[in-house]
């Protein structure tokens, strides 16, 4: 069985850590520590962080890999976004989760599926749709005609009185 750990020399004790294994079933990526944003940005260096990010990346192209994310302390939406962008924006095909992190992924896939582009035009929406845009062209035409004879009263008024002007 041929094992790797990533993670920093002077990691807190409780800092995020990678441990890539080959085993029988094949390649296994375990995570264990606390995957969480106080962790990430408090707790970890900045070359930690982006050593672990080089990590999951690097591995994330290997084929038949098993995510094993059941040893994780704690997990926040930051570090599920970690792992959810390390295996290409998806949901890793080989999750192994522990039940309390799985929403965090439900709301990863939730947020990356496009909006329903089913839009039904019937003649109803069709003549909403132009009824409205025509009321709001008349009103604005109206408060440019409006404003138009405002200026021309108000130069009037001046070129009557243009000692009283501005």
């Amino acid at each position: 069985m041929n094992t790797s750990n990533i993670a920093s020399d002077h990691a807190a004790p409780h800092a995020p850590v990678l441990t890539f294994s080959r085993a029988g079933a094949g390649p296994v990526l375990a995570a264990s520590g606390r995957w969480n944003v106080h962790t990430m940005s408090h707790d970890l260096a900045p070359m930690a962080l982006r050593a672990l990010r080089s990590a999951l990346a690097e591995h994330a192209r290997t084929p038949n890999l098993t995510w094993d994310l059941r040893a994780d302390e704690t997990m926040d939406h930051v570090g599920a976004l970690m792992f959810w962008r390390a295996a290409g924006g998806k949901r890793p095909e080989k999750l192994l989760l522990a039940a309390e992190h799985e929403a965090f992924f439900a709301n990863l896939a939730k947020s990356e599926m496009p909006p329903d582009r089913s839009i039904v035009i019937t003649v109803r929406t069709l003549f909403e749709a132009v009824g409205t845009r025509a009321f709001a062209f008349a009103d604005h035409l109206a408060g440019f005609v409006r404003l138009l004879g405002q200026i021309v009263l108000d130069v009037g008024r001046f070129a009557r009185a243009p000692h009283a002007g501005p």
